[in-house]
């Protein structure tokens, strides 16, 4: 009894300590996106901050063209869970006029083929989930830990060239997406062919 309340234990720590990093951050799953926009499960539209997708072309491609690979990018983002980090410059108007909150969307995808190389800062954390726990036959309680990747949608975007950084107001990630822009730019990705 008292090895079963031990192992009990030690898989509530385990879960509580790896889960740490989100324990204040409510998740949520992506349902559908638009442009500089996400749909969350809960009907909400949340509006990316630090991201200006105002006329996307470049000399070799045309703004619907952009739409194209932005829609068919966004597309695979449904059904990720994400969360959602408010930004201080935000404060007093945290909901655009159409009432979209304003936020930096972050999502989670399995680490395995992505190269973590490029990301850096607050674009892109190493993080292990909890994905459930099995007992093995000498009682002992395993969790199983996959490794994600906890990337930053807004910043993702503008290193892929689709669009330019909105430096209108000091955002916290602001030096995050100066570097995701300037990737873009070195990379010739996007708008910056």
């Amino acid at each position: 009894m008292i090895k079963k309340l031990t192992s009990t234990a030690v898989l509530f720590f385990l879960l509580a300590s790896v889960s740490s990093a989100f324990a204040e951050e409510k998740s949520y799953k992506i349902t559908a996106a638009d442009r500089n926009r996400v749909l969350l499960d809960s009907g909400q539209w949340v509006r990316l901050i630090g991201i200006d997708m105002g006329s996307l072309h470049s000399a070799k491609k045309s703004a619907s063209i952009f739409s194209n690979e932005i829609n068919q990018f966004l597309r695979t983002l449904n059904g990720k869970t994400a969360y959602l980090e408010f930004d201080p410059a935000y404060a007093s108007s945290g909901n655009t006029e159409r009432g979209e909150l304003l936020a930096y969307v972050f999502y989670l995808t399995p680490s395995g083929g992505i190269d973590f190389s490029r990301m850096r800062g607050a674009a892109a954390t190493q993080v292990l989930v909890a994905e459930g726990f099995q007992q093995n036959a000498q009682g002992q309680v395993q969790v199983k830990m996959t490794p994600h990747i906890k990337i930053m949608l807004n910043a993702e975007l503008l290193q892929k060239g689709y669009g330019r950084v909105d430096a209108s107001k000091p955002l916290r990630y602001m030096r995050d997406l100066q570097l995701a822009e300037s990737e873009a730019q070195i990379d010739k990705a996007g708008i910056w062919e």
